[in-house]
C-alpha cells in the first residue's frame, strides 16, 4: 500500500497552492491536466493523484470539463474512513494514533475501487469554498475524539454503519444529500497503442481488480494496470520499462507513479540524486503522483527534447529509440503550487534518473547510519499504464 507523506508540515517547497483547475499542454507530451492541489499535512497523495488522473482523462474527452472543478478527495476519504472504522477497526488508543490509522495511505488501485463503489462528487459540492486539506485535518480531529471518547468509542458502535456515517457527516460538515456521478457516467479519452484514441467511461479505464488483495492489477479490455519496477532489470528491459511510460505520455495521458519522496533530496522541486546523509523516515515516505512530461537526450535526429517544449510526432517517435537517454521525469505533485525558480511549472517536481533509480537510506533522528533501525528504500516502485501499453 502506498504511504502518503503524512508529515507534510516539513515541506518547504509545498506552500499552500491554488486549487483552481487549469490545463497545460505546452510540453513534450501534451497531457491535459487539472490544476495542482495542496495536500498539506494529510496523507492522501493516493487520492489526490487518482482524482487528478481521472480529471485529466475527462478533460481529454471534453475540455469544457475543466470548468467543472476538481473531483473531491474528501468525498473518497469519507468512504475510506467508513471502511476502516466498520471493517478493519481502529485500534489506536491515542489521538495521534487514531489520526494516523485513518490517514494510513493507499494506492491508485485502492482509490479506483472507492470510485467504482461510490462514484465521485465535485469538490465544490462537497466542501464548498473550504480547502480540502484543511477539512481533512479538522475531520480527523472530530473523528479521533468520537472514536476515543464519544459515540464511536466501543467496538459495537464502530460496527453500526448508520452511526459511523452520522459521525462522518458531522466531521465533514455534510448537511445535504449528495448525488454522486457514477464512474460509468464519466466520459474519458483513452489512448490506443496504434496512436488513435477511444472515448469510453471511467469504469472502462478502471476495469476490475485481478484479486481483492491486489487492487492495482486490473483486467478488462481498456483497463489500466500497474507495472512494478525491479532494480535488477537488465538495461534492455529497463529501457523497455521507460519506453512504455513514454508511449503512454505520447498518448496524451498522465502516468500514475509510486516513488520514494525523500525530503532531504528535494531542492526547490528538483530531485537530482539520493541524499548523501540519511533521510528522516518520518518526513519521507512512498508517494503517489502523476508523470506529466519528461526530458530526453540523444534522440536520433533531434538531440535533446526539453520538458516544457512542444515536440512533434516525429520527435516523439524518435525518442523511443534504444539509445535515447531519459534525463528526468516531470511529476505533477499534490504539494501546492509554489513558483519554481527555474521557470518550470509550479507544483511539478523534476525527478532525475540518478535519483529515481537509486536508493534512499533512512534513519530516525539521532540514530547512527549503521543501526538496524535504519533502512534502505528503492525509489521507483511502480507505474500505472493504459491497456496495451
Amino acid at each position: 500500500m502506498r504511504l502518503a507523506l503524512a508529515a507534510l508540515s516539513l515541506i518547504v517547497v509545498a506552500a499552500c497552492g491554488a486549487d483552481d483547475p487549469a490545463t497545460s499542454s505546452d510540453d513534450v507530451t501534451s497531457v491535459p491536466e487539472s490544476g495542482v492541489r495542496d495536500q498539506k499535512d494529510t496523507g492522501n497523495c493516493w487520492l489526490f493523484a487518482t482524482t487528478g488522473w481521472a480529471e485529466s482523462l475527462e478533460i481529454a474527452a471534453d475540455p469544457s470539463a475543466a470548468a467543472k472543478g476538481h473531483w473531491a478527495v474528501t468525498y473518497l476519504d469519507y468512504w475510506d474512513w467508513l471502511a476502516k472504522i466498520t471493517k478493519s477497526g481502529i485500534r489506536a488508543k491515542t489521538d495521534q494514533g487514531v489520526k494516523d490509522e485513518l490517514d494510513s495511505g493507499g494506492s491508485w488501485g485502492a482509490a479506483s475501487e472507492l470510485i467504482l463503489a461510490h462514484g465521485l462528487v465535485r469538490q465544490s459540492d462537497f466542501t464548498g469554498e473550504a480547502s480540502e486539506a484543511n477539512l481533512i485535518v479538522s475531520a480527523q480531529a472530530v473523528m479521533a475524539d468520537s472514536l476515543l471518547h464519544g459515540a464511536l468509542k466501543t467496538p459495537a458502535s464502530r460496527k453500526d454503519e448508520a452511526l459511523v456515517r452520522s459521525e462522518l457527516d458531522r466531521a465533514f460538515g455534510v448537511t445535504h444529500a449528495l448525488t454522486p456521478t457514477n464512474a460509468s457516467d464519466i466520459r474519458v479519452r483513452l489512448p490506443k497503442r496504434d496512436g488513435t484514441h477511444v472515448i469510453a467511461t471511467l469504469t472502462d479505464a478502471i476495469g476490475t481488480a485481478k484479486s481483492a488483495d491486489d487492487p492495482d492489477t486490473r483486467v478488462g479490455p481498456l483497463a489500466w494496470s500497474h507495472l512494478a519496477f525491479h532494480k535488477n532489470l537488465s538495461l534492455a528491459k529497463r529501457r523497455d520499462f521507460f519506453r512504455r511510460v513514454q508511449r503512454a505520455l505520447h498518448g496524451g495521458v498522465p502516468v500514475p507513479i509510486g516513488w520514494y519522496w525523500a525530503d532531504t533530496a528535494n531542492v526547490q522541486g528538483v530531485f537530482r540524486a539520493p541524499p548523501d546523509k540519511p533521510a528522516d523516515p518520518i518526513e519521507s515516505a512512498y508517494h503517489e503522483a502523476l508523470i506529466d512530461d519528461y526530458e530526453a537526450n540523444d534522440v536520433p535526429g533531434f538531440g535533446t527534447l526539453h520538458a516544457g517544449d512542444v515536440a512533434s510526432p516525429q520527435a516523439q517517435a524518435a525518442a523511443l529509440a534504444e539509445k535515447t537517454e531519459i534525463v528526468f521525469l516531470r511529476i505533477k505533485d499534490s504539494f501546492g503550487a509554489l513558483k519554481r525558480p527555474d521557470g518550470a511549472p509550479p507544483g511539478y517536481d523534476d525527478v532525475y534518473m540518478d535519483y529515481l533509480l537509486g536508493t534512499v537510506h533512512t534513519c530516525p533522528k539521532g540514530v547512527a547510519p549503521t543501526s538496524s533501525r535504519c533502512s534502505d528504500n528503492d525509489v521507483l516502485d511502480d507505474v500505472v499504464l493504459p491497456a496495451g501499453f
